[in-house]
């Protein structure tokens, strides 16, 4: 096996009594390395053939070393994480057709790698997601429906907890996809036992829409009706991220003022928290995830212009409170919003509706028909039928408000409206070309062919066509690693068949 790049680093643990603190940092291909060539082939042999429990637990608690996959911690638990490794541990337990689940796995376009676990019943398995804690928790949700709806698998809830140790294991077999795609969806069920269906509902009704005149009026109503909106771990980190995005450490007395309405509430613990998620925030949980914990405890906010039954006010409020505007940034939060609806009508998670690919592809081109709909990359017949009724009218509605039916003139989205790029005679020959380059690659090294590169970055390849590796590296889906693996050849195909300008 040719072992992947060490981009991916985490923290390592001799063995989980010793596990408060790391002795080290662990990279993917050490981590390869350990579980193909049997560095602990004798613990893991004594522990898969042990049936007495108290020798079984002995041997998995004091001999098998583990890791924190998704990142390096001072300590193993949330608090301590420093930097997220952009890797989460799918844990499959207890599989009765191991062969036939592990060929799935290792079929699917997401899986980084996957082994036997250490009690040998089970598989592991890595996925590449993106690489924050504030967003970690709703990746893993989203996980867990991809496996149950594309393979009626049920994978282990523990995984959702970023600090989750993976215990090492053998497995001279482990599988390794260098070039898996990163799992990059969201997904946040609704738990409609959080909201209190008894309590009266609070009107909030705004005088201004400034943002620390928001926070405060929700945090008073909160305070003066002693209403919990942090209740549950997860509500209390995105509630502290809203407020970090909005007021950076001038939230800090926020935090504290809704984080007293909680029965366990510790001051200096309040106050670590906040630190922790002030120096790490990326700024992808906004104010409006604050009021929509507010609206899920009963204090509904009303912003000074908002949608009423006549019409006369053309502001839109999503269920996050996010008012859309006419620009192409209010229509992608439209287009989730009717996600949101669909998915919850259906009982599915979101993006088995639509991708956010495929929403942004509907924000750039705009589409006024059925058929102008189905040209969407990831829109069939049936999801026409499904949907296309739905989110016209949205887009209909939106070029309304613009004044136009037409995209921004310029190059870019001129290209993008075209549904597909019409090649010339050579290109033909040249797309011909690298499909033949592509499939002879991922014959040599066991892969599927779209492992080697998509067929849209062939064909933008082809449209642009690339002089050298620098250039090529610009291409979505092309790295350094794969630059440098086939990039030369690729250079060589366009030059035999296109002359220098």
């Amino acid at each position: 096996m040719n072992l992947t790049n060490s981009e991916y680093n985490f923290s390592y643990y001799e063995n989980l009594f010793s596990s408060k603190s790391p002795q080290r940092e662990l990279d993917i291909n050490e981590l390869i390395e350990v579980v193909k060539y049997g560095y602990i082939k004798e613990d893991i042999d004594l522990l898969r053939v042990s049936d007495n429990k108290e020798k079984y637990n002995k041997i998995k608690k004091s001999k098998i070393p583990l890791v924190t996959l998704s990142g390096i911690f001072t300590e193993r638990n949330s608090k301590g994480l420093q930097d997220h490794s952009g890797l989460i541990q799918i844990d499959i337990d207890h599989v009765e057709n191991y062969d036939e689940t592990f060929k799935k796995l290792t079929s699917d376009e997401f899986t980084y790698v996957a082994f036997r676990s250490p009690g040998g019943k089970g598989i592991k398995a890595i996925v590449k997601i993106n690489p924050s804690e504030s967003t970690h928790l709703e990746q893993y949700y989203a996980l867990e429906q991809y496996y149950l709806n594309n393979y009626n698998i049920e994978i282990d809830p523990s995984c959702k907890d970023v600090a989750r140790c993976m215990l090492l294991s053998y497995d001279p077999d482990i599988y390794c996809n260098p070039f898996s795609e990163v799992f990059d969806e969201c997904f946040m069920p609704v738990q409609e036992e959080t909201k209190k269906e008894q309590a009266q509902t609070i009107h909030l009704n705004l005088v201004e829409t400034d943002k620390e005149h928001i926070i405060e009026q929700i945090v008073k109503q909160s305070e003066k009706n002693n209403i919990d909106i942090t209740v549950g771990y997860e509500a209390w980190i995105r509630v502290g991220y809203a407020l970090s995005s909005t007021l950076g450490d001038a939230g800090r007395d926020y935090y504290h003022r809704l984080s007293r309405c909680n029965p366990d509430y510790q001051e200096a613990k309040c106050d670590r928290q906040y630190k922790h998620l002030n120096d790490r925030n990326n700024g992808s949980i906004s104010l409006g995830t604050l009021v929509y914990y507010a609206k899920l405890n009963n204090i509904e906010v009303h912003f000074p212009k908002h949608v009423k039954p006549n019409g006369e006010e053309v502001i839109i409020t999503t269920s996050e409170g996010k008012e859309a505007h006419a620009d192409s940034k209010g229509l992608f939060e439209l287009l989730k919003e009717k996600r949101i609806q669909l998915a919850r009508k259906e009982n599915i998670a979101a993006f088995r509706v639509f991708s956010n690919a495929t929403l942004n592809e509907m924000c750039e081109r705009l589409p006024e028909t059925r058929e102008e709909f189905l040209e969407l990359n990831g829109v069939g017949l049936k999801k026409v039928e499904q949907y296309a009724m739905h989110f016209l009218p949205i887009i209909s509605r939106f070029k309304g408000v613009e004044g136009s039916v037409k995209l921004k003139a310029d190059k870019v989205s001129q290209q993008q409206k075209s549904s597909t790029y019409k090649l010339n005679e050579k290109e033909e020959e040249l797309f011909d070309k690298l499909k033949q380059l592509r499939l002879r690659l991922s014959r040599e090294r066991g892969m599927k062919p779209y492992w080697i590169f998509g067929n849209s970055t062939l064909t933008d390849i082809v449209q642009f066509k690339p002089r050298d590796k620098n250039q090529l590296l610009e291409f979505k889906g092309l790295g350094p690693t794969k630059v440098d693996w086939f990039g030369g050849e690729i250079i060589n195909e366009i030059n035999q068949i296109f002359s220098e300008v």
